[in-house]
């Protein structure tokens, strides 16, 4: 395997995504609308737009698809966010995988999410539980139907599909996340608010990890459907308590503001042994917050 092609490779996964492709003397052609800056090496691009047909040309020389790029709409509950969900998710990454076969691509891995399952009980959600999103389902189903057409496809073609399901992703560089936001905050010595009694609760997983689990299940040709995280739920509190003591701050430094209206269910963690099976080991909380302390001063 010499070159991948790459969809979503400017956004915060992909960007760490294509430093470890790099670093393992792979090749990147990077699919998406507009030429990416600062193309290295023998990187090439190569137009194009999910929300139309695609041009089987696009994946010329390319040993394997990888596709993260996704629209998450800025209003989880606004009604005219689910038609460009399905759009671009859904039928666009149908459409992608029609243009990567005709062309003789047959190996695809794509991200997913490991929000999607029913987390009534918060318990360990292994890949067989049934998805079935109780909040931002405009979204999260257009992921399942992104993960219900890909299968369907790939039965009726000669491909290979890996679905990775990770949880709420975090790490340095994830411009505006909230993580990041708590960590810039609490290293210049100002305190952090949690808002809603901090009981908003998901498998936090950092991108690093998410980076390993493609790259692994790359490598070792791995088909199915693999949950990324922890397999631990830390609600918000803790992990704002968590992120202050990785500053080297107190509790002092952070307010809890009780919540207001209906509290926001989260998401349930996840059952990752299927992919430790293949060796992959997850970063614990704590130290992947660690990881960013660099990057706002350590």
């Amino acid at each position: 395997m010499r070159r991948v092609a790459l969809t979503g490779g400017t956004g915060f996964v992909g960007r760490n995504l294509a430093a470890a492709l790099r670093e393992a003397g792979l090749d990147i052609r990077f699919l998406s609308r507009s030429e990416p800056d600062g193309l290295s090496g023998n990187d090439d691009y190569a137009p194009c737009d999910l929300t139309s047909d695609i041009d089987s040309a696009i994946f010329d020389g390319c040993d394997a698809l990888l596709h993260l790029a996704s629209h998450i709409p800025s209003n989880q509950s606004d009604p005219a966010a689910a038609e460009v969900c399905l759009t671009v998710n859904a039928r666009g990454s149908l459409l992608l995988a029609d243009a990567a076969c005709r062309a003789g691509v047959r190996r695809l891995i794509h991200l997913t999410s490991g929000n999607a399952y029913d987390p009534s009980d918060y318990s360990l959600r292994r890949e067989t539980h049934p998805l079935g999103p109780i909040s931002r389902q405009y979204y999260l189903g257009s992921k399942v139907a992104q993960e219900l057409y890909l299968a369907q496809f790939a039965m009726a073609h000669d491909l290979s599909v890996t679905a990775l399901r990770p949880g709420a992703i975090y790490g340095a560089g994830r411009g505006g996340g909230l993580l990041n936001v708590w960590m810039e905050s609490l290293m210049q010595g100002r305190g952090i608010t949690v808002t809603n009694g901090g009981r908003y609760g998901a498998d936090f997983v950092l991108v690093d990890d998410v980076v390993r689990a493609v790259m692994l299940t790359l490598q070792l040709g791995a088909e199915g459907t693999f949950n990324v995280g922890t397999g631990q739920r830390w609600e918000l509190s803790g992990v704002a308590l968590t992120a202050a003591r990785v500053a080297g701050l107190g509790e002092d430094s952070i307010t809890v503001l009780p919540a207001e209206g209906p509290p926001d269910p989260g998401f349930a963690p996840l059952d990752c042994s299927r992919l430790a099976a293949l060796g992959f080991e997850a970063t614990a909380l704590a130290d992947g917050l660690e990881t960013m302390l660099p990057h706002y001063g350590s």
